[in-house]
């Protein structure tokens, strides 16, 4: 349990560095103390239904925020999990979202 605990907490410590590091401006979000992904809001000048578009087209599923949604409140927001990837795909992920914007 301790390996597992201290693995999570180095990916979500490694995916909040790159989302800092590389969207600064485009993605807020705070540093979760628990769970298994970061809950990310994107600026509004960067919707999400288009970027997640445009992440597909480059091998990329990424939600459209809709699910997240409700009513007339649009929140342009997606849950970023963390958990069940490796190093290399995040760097991989957060490299191509910051390519198509």
């Amino acid at each position: 349990l301790k390996k597992s605990v201290k693995l999570y907490h180095e990916r979500r410590d490694l995916l909040c560095g790159l989302l800092e590091q590389e969207l600064k401006g485009v993605i807020s979000f705070r540093k979760p103390a628990g769970g298994m992904a970061v809950w990310a809001r994107f600026d509004e000048q960067y919707p999400l239904p288009a970027i997640a578009a445009r992440v597909s087209a480059k091998g990329l599923f990424m939600t459209d925020g809709a699910n997240y949604s409700y009513g007339t409140s649009n929140h342009n927001a997606l849950r970023f999990g963390f958990a069940s990837l490796n190093e290399k795909e995040m760097r991989e992920a957060v490299a191509i979202i910051k390519q198509v914007i």
